[in-house]
């Protein structure tokens, strides 16, 4: 059993495909069994702004649906400080990455200095993780990967969308000492024995 003495909070960032939902779920019960009283969750949160956003609603445009992640994200923050205050450990699928490297290819071509503007309106929104796993994977695999799910390609699925995502991780991960790069290539259980060796 691990000994752990304060609450911890631990990002799982990458594009669709990369395996961060799996992952997430499978450390989350890995630490449960250790004794690590551990919180799964997940944004777009389980609020009914996050309904909204998994829904794909048609919004206002870019700009209104971005502002949804934030307002979003600040209702979830505010829930995952009283789960870190009380001791458990955070394990959250997307946080504030996920928004700067979609929304930014977004609105790349429809906002001045989008990622400036975008960084901005979530300071007040977030908390820094304690570890942020950029699961790093090649867009053409990601795109094999969500070929084989059953479910229909959503409007991020897309293979030269995904580029630009990509290239926006990659300079996150540059500016956020947090970030931990994990070879998402790799067999499911190589990529889940990196996790545990970076946080133990």
């Amino acid at each position: 059993m691990k000994t752990v003495s304060k609450g911890r909070f631990l990002v799982f960032e990458g594009i669709d495909g990369s395996g961060k939902s799996e992952l997430s779920a499978r450390l989350s019960d890995y630490l449960n069994s250790e004794g690590i009283e551990t919180i799964l969750t997940a944004e777009p949160s389980d609020s009914w702004i996050g309904d909204t956003l998994r829904s794909e609603t048609k919004l206002s445009g870019p700009i209104a649906n971005t502002l949804f992640y934030v307002a979003d994200r600040a209702e979830h923050t505010s829930q995952i400080k009283k789960w870190l205050n009380s001791g458990k450990w955070v394990i959250c699928d997307r946080y504030v990455g996920s928004t700067l490297a979609y929304q930014g290819a977004v609105l790349a071509d429809k906002v001045e200095n989008a990622w400036d503007w975008i960084k901005e309106v979530n300071r007040p929104a977030i908390i820094p993780a304690d570890i942020t796993f950029l699961l790093r994977i090649s867009p053409e695999l990601a795109m094999e990967r969500l070929s084989l799910r059953a479910s229909s390609p959503t409007r991020f699925e897309k293979l030269n969308f995904l580029k630009k995502v990509c290239d926006n991780y990659e300079v996150i991960a540059e500016d956020d000492s947090s970030y931990c790069i994990i070879d998402a290539s790799q067999s499911r259980d190589e990529v889940f024995s990196s996790v545990i060796k970076r946080l133990f």
